[in-house]
């Protein structure tokens, strides 16, 4: 770990690769390849590209999921995995009375990149950079290719304390803002921070504010302590999970 001359900035680096006799514990896989190998697992009928849930009507053998286009599809159940703004949980709370309760911003705006830069720190590893109000961590995203020669990649994540109306306007900035927003508060840091904007695709660039939610209640005894949050019924067939339940401060790749 080094401080700057001032004191008020810390770097650290920690390498993928497990130390001499030290066993991993843990596989770092793009969310993208997850998908991936998801997806060549379903049939493909079984998928609907671009719908959108309207609402659904839940009866005591089934439910009938309505989308935006008129169709309507008989499910069993109903799992809404679909994130912060979740449209099976905004369709619950409009047909079961269900208060979801709102999005509480946490004063964090977070910007996350790929970069192709070769470099020591960045190579098999990733390290984490702070001054007290930014900080950032890099990560291995990406193994080089020989055959295809595909560089290896890099993901890093900034975040920022700033007020929401900022994290928001970030959010819906051209990805030349988004730049500028980063650039401005890593500047003076130390190598390779700055050589790795200068090698990242802004395009595929994400920007915008950091949101949790109150936990939902898990039992009937913890329904009472939050009267402002309803219970949903266990023999329901329709259930959030995920970012869509409870989304929190991402920690480790966990979060939203």
């Amino acid at each position: 770990c080094d401080d700057d001359e001032s004191g008020d900035r810390a770097s650290s680096s920690a390498s993928e690769s497990a130390e001499e006799g030290q066993k991993l514990t843990n596989l770092r896989v793009p969310r993208g390849v997850v998908r991936d190998i998801l997806l060549r697992s379903i049939p493909p009928e079984w998928i609907r590209w671009g719908a959108t849930l309207k609402d659904f009507v839940e009866d005591s053998d089934g439910v009938d999921v309505i989308l935006d286009n008129g169709d309507v599809i008989r499910a069993t159940v109903l799992v809404g995995a679909d994130g912060v703004r979740s449209g099976v949980r905004k369709a619950s709370g409009a047909a079961a009375d269900l208060k979801s309760g709102e999005l509480r911003y946490l004063g964090v705006a977070l910007c996350t990149g790929f970069t192709d830069l070769s470099h020591p720190l960045l190579s098999g590893q990733g390290f984490y950079t702070v001054d007290g109000t930014s900080r950032m961590f890099t990560m291995p995203f990406q193994a080089a290719c020989a055959e295809t020669g595909t560089p290896e990649r890099s993901m890093w994540q900034l975040s920022v304390r700033v007020d929401e109306a900022e994290a928001r306007a970030l959010a819906g900035a051209p990805r030349s803002e988004v730049r500028k927003f980063v650039m401005k508060h890593t500047e003076g840091w130390h190598e390779p921070v700055a050589a790795m904007f200068e090698h990242t695709d802004w395009e595929q660039a994400w920007a915008g504010p950091l949101f949790d939610r109150e936990e939902p209640p898990t039992s009937k005894a913890d329904a009472k302590a939050k009267p402002h949050m309803a219970l949903r019924s266990p023999k329901s067939r329709v259930v959030c999970i995920g970012d869509a339940a409870h989304p929190m401060s991402p920690f480790k790749g966990q979060g939203a």
